[in-house]
Protein backbone atom coordinates (compact mmCIF):
# COMPACT_ATOMS: atom_id res chain seq x y z
CA UNK A 1 0.00 0.00 0.00
CA UNK A 2 1.27 3.50 -0.88
CA UNK A 3 1.05 6.24 1.77
CA UNK A 4 1.59 9.91 1.10
CA UNK A 5 3.46 11.78 3.78
CA UNK A 6 3.11 15.45 4.62
CA UNK A 7 6.44 17.19 4.04
CA UNK A 8 6.45 19.34 7.17
CA UNK A 9 7.36 18.95 10.81
CA UNK A 10 4.69 20.01 13.31
CA UNK A 11 5.74 21.85 16.48
CA UNK A 12 3.43 23.09 19.24
CA UNK A 13 4.05 25.46 22.12
CA UNK A 14 1.77 26.35 25.02
CA UNK A 15 2.46 30.05 25.46
CA UNK A 16 1.29 31.54 23.18
CA UNK A 17 -0.83 28.52 22.24
CA UNK A 18 0.18 28.02 18.59
CA UNK A 19 1.17 25.35 16.12
CA UNK A 20 3.89 25.66 13.51
CA UNK A 21 4.49 23.73 10.33
CA UNK A 22 8.21 23.75 9.58
CA UNK A 23 9.21 22.97 5.98
CA UNK A 24 12.57 21.81 4.62
CA UNK A 25 12.74 25.05 2.61
CA UNK A 26 13.10 26.91 5.91
CA UNK A 27 9.63 28.41 5.88
CA UNK A 28 7.47 28.24 8.98
CA UNK A 29 3.68 28.59 8.95
CA UNK A 30 2.36 29.58 12.37
CA UNK A 31 -1.33 29.16 13.23
CA UNK A 32 -3.45 29.73 16.30
CA UNK A 33 -2.27 33.09 17.58
CA UNK A 34 -4.84 35.65 18.67
CA UNK A 35 -2.99 38.74 17.38
CA UNK A 36 0.05 39.85 15.42
CA UNK A 37 2.27 40.28 18.50
CA UNK A 38 1.55 36.71 19.63
CA UNK A 39 2.34 35.44 16.15
CA UNK A 40 5.69 37.26 16.11
CA UNK A 41 6.58 35.96 19.59
CA UNK A 42 5.60 32.39 18.65
CA UNK A 43 7.69 32.46 15.46
CA UNK A 44 10.69 33.70 17.44
CA UNK A 45 10.19 30.86 19.94
CA UNK A 46 10.00 28.27 17.15
CA UNK A 47 13.20 29.65 15.67
CA UNK A 48 14.92 29.40 19.08
CA UNK A 49 13.67 25.81 19.55
CA UNK A 50 15.16 24.79 16.20
CA UNK A 51 18.44 26.55 17.01
CA UNK A 52 18.62 24.76 20.40
CA UNK A 53 18.12 21.46 18.55
CA UNK A 54 21.23 22.19 16.51
CA UNK A 55 19.47 23.25 13.30
CA UNK A 56 21.02 26.30 11.65
CA UNK A 57 18.15 28.73 11.16
CA UNK A 58 17.69 32.47 11.49
CA UNK A 59 14.62 34.64 11.92
CA UNK A 60 13.95 36.91 8.93
CA UNK A 61 11.23 38.03 6.52
CA UNK A 62 8.36 37.73 9.02
CA UNK A 63 5.05 38.61 7.38
CA UNK A 64 1.34 38.10 7.98
CA UNK A 65 -0.23 36.54 4.88
CA UNK A 66 -3.65 35.40 6.04
CA UNK A 67 -5.91 36.19 8.95
CA UNK A 68 -9.03 34.36 10.09
CA UNK A 69 -11.43 36.29 12.29
CA UNK A 70 -14.91 35.66 13.60
CA UNK A 71 -17.54 38.06 14.84
CA UNK A 72 -21.14 37.92 16.02
CA UNK A 73 -23.09 40.99 14.90
CA UNK A 74 -25.84 40.43 17.47
CA UNK A 75 -28.79 40.11 15.11
CA UNK A 76 -29.90 37.56 12.50
CA UNK A 77 -28.91 38.11 8.88
CA UNK A 78 -31.30 37.75 5.96
CA UNK A 79 -29.08 35.79 3.61
CA UNK A 80 -31.55 35.60 0.71
CA UNK A 81 -31.86 39.40 0.62
CA UNK A 82 -28.10 39.90 0.92
CA UNK A 83 -27.53 37.48 -1.96
CA UNK A 84 -30.22 39.09 -4.11
CA UNK A 85 -28.99 42.64 -3.48
CA UNK A 86 -25.30 41.85 -4.07
CA UNK A 87 -25.65 39.34 -6.94
CA UNK A 88 -22.22 38.52 -8.36
CA UNK A 89 -20.35 39.03 -5.08
CA UNK A 90 -22.47 36.79 -2.86
CA UNK A 91 -23.27 33.13 -3.43
CA UNK A 92 -25.92 31.47 -1.31
CA UNK A 93 -27.17 27.94 -1.88
CA UNK A 94 -28.91 26.86 1.32
CA UNK A 95 -29.10 23.23 0.19
CA UNK A 96 -25.30 23.05 -0.24
CA UNK A 97 -23.96 25.22 2.60
CA UNK A 98 -25.81 27.00 5.43
CA UNK A 99 -24.00 30.29 4.93
CA UNK A 100 -23.65 32.92 2.26
CA UNK A 101 -20.18 33.42 0.79
CA UNK A 102 -19.19 37.02 0.07
CA UNK A 103 -16.01 37.39 -1.98
CA UNK A 104 -14.08 40.64 -2.22
CA UNK A 105 -11.37 40.77 -4.88
CA UNK A 106 -9.20 43.67 -3.71
CA UNK A 107 -8.04 42.94 -1.06
CA UNK A 108 -8.70 39.24 -1.49
CA UNK A 109 -11.05 38.45 1.41
CA UNK A 110 -13.86 35.93 1.89
CA UNK A 111 -16.71 36.40 4.36
CA UNK A 112 -18.87 33.46 5.47
CA UNK A 113 -22.16 34.95 6.65
CA UNK A 114 -24.57 32.84 8.70
CA UNK A 115 -28.23 33.46 9.47
CA UNK A 116 -27.49 33.50 13.21
CA UNK A 117 -25.44 36.69 12.77
CA UNK A 118 -22.07 34.95 13.00
CA UNK A 119 -19.45 35.90 10.41
CA UNK A 120 -16.12 34.23 9.62
CA UNK A 121 -13.62 36.37 7.74
CA UNK A 122 -10.50 35.04 6.05
CA UNK A 123 -7.96 36.46 3.68
CA UNK A 124 -5.43 39.24 3.40
CA UNK A 125 -4.97 41.52 6.37
CA UNK A 126 -7.28 44.49 5.86
CA UNK A 127 -8.81 45.74 9.10
CA UNK A 128 -10.79 48.64 7.61
CA UNK A 129 -12.71 46.23 5.39
CA UNK A 130 -14.01 44.36 8.46
CA UNK A 131 -15.42 47.58 9.91
CA UNK A 132 -16.94 48.61 6.57
CA UNK A 133 -18.77 45.29 6.24
CA UNK A 134 -20.02 45.48 9.82
CA UNK A 135 -21.46 48.96 9.18
CA UNK A 136 -23.06 47.73 5.94
CA UNK A 137 -24.66 44.71 7.61
CA UNK A 138 -25.80 46.71 10.63
CA UNK A 139 -27.52 49.29 8.44
CA UNK A 140 -29.16 46.82 6.05
CA UNK A 141 -30.17 44.16 8.56
CA UNK A 142 -31.83 46.60 10.97
CA UNK A 143 -33.75 48.00 8.01
CA UNK A 144 -34.98 44.45 7.27
CA UNK A 145 -36.03 44.01 10.92
CA UNK A 146 -38.16 47.17 10.99
CA UNK A 147 -39.67 46.75 7.55
CA UNK A 148 -40.61 43.08 7.76
CA UNK A 149 -40.94 42.46 11.52
CA UNK A 150 -38.12 39.91 11.41
CA UNK A 151 -36.80 38.46 14.67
Amino acid sequence: MFFLQFAAMTIRIRNPKTTALTFSSGNIVCTGSKNIDESLLACRKYTRLLQNAGIRVCFKDFCIQNIVASVAVGFPLKLHELAADNGPYVSYEASLFPGAVLRVSNPKVVFLLFRSGKIVITGEFCLFLFFDLYCFLTHNSKTFHRRQGYR
